[in-house]
């Protein structure tokens, strides 16, 4: 038989036709294996991607609603920091309390951002330290409250993408270092936190920070300032 003849009965034999059925699989198998790895690593590039999109949208909304020169949240910030873990309590409970002698300076500067003193012009005018009571009234307790609540509450959502792996943990952990553990070994309110017993997100962050070496981050100062 000629070897044209008996090639093309070769071909057209039903071994033939199954070694090609067979090829013709593997290589859709093989084309099919590809394009699922490159897809797999466009997915994850564009998750990484979004990540730290998240991460600096969260600097930014931080950065826009912190107002460094506003006095009155200053102030009654630093003087929250100050508070025992038993004021701590009392200020979650909505109880009144009296703020240690030591700290009245601060009581009074941030009573006087508060409700300035006005003069006969109806301009503000500067208050020295006064003998006013270290006793917070009822009214101070709840806005001191909503401020650590407040600010806590933004803590939590950026702890929370964090968490999450919603926003990119080594910048949220980089660029909110200081925020979040204001001075080595002491972090955010976390007396206050305590007392509350919620914001879960914060405690997760800052257990990470504890147990991460100091030189693994970038020190930064708080944003903001």
């Amino acid at each position: 038989m000629p070897t044209a003849l008996v090639s093309t009965f070769e071909w057209t034999s039903t071994e033939g036709i199954t070694a090609i059925a067979t090829c013709l699989v593997a290589l859709f198998t093989f084309l099919t294996l590809f394009s699922l790895i490159l897809l797999r690593k466009q997915i994850i590039s564009d998750h990484d991607r979004s990540r730290r999109e998240m991460a600096v949208d969260l600097m930014k909304c931080y950065s826009t609603t912190y107002d460094p020169t506003n006095r009155e949240t200053v102030f009654g910030f630093a003087l929250l920091q100050l508070f025992s873990k038993e004021q701590c309590h009392s200020l979650w409970n909505r109880e009144v309390f009296s703020v240690e002698n030591k700290h009245q300076h601060l009581l009074e500067s941030w009573r006087a951002a508060h409700k300035p003193v006005l003069d006969s012009k109806g301009t503000k005018k500067e208050v020295g330290p006064s003998t006013s009571s270290l006793m917070l009234s009822l009214e101070e307790v709840y806005l001191l409250r909503s401020l650590a609540t407040t600010r806590l509450n933004k803590l939590e959502m950026i702890a929370g993408a964090w968490y999450h792996h919603v926003a990119d943990r080594k910048i949220i952990e980089q660029e909110f270092l200081r925020i979040f553990r204001p001075k080595d070994g002491k972090y955010i309110l976390e007396d206050f936190r305590k007392a509350s017993g919620v914001y879960p997100s914060i405690a997760q962050l800052c257990n990470n920070l504890e147990l991460k070496n100091d030189e693994s981050f970038v020190a930064k100062p708080e944003i903001g300032r």
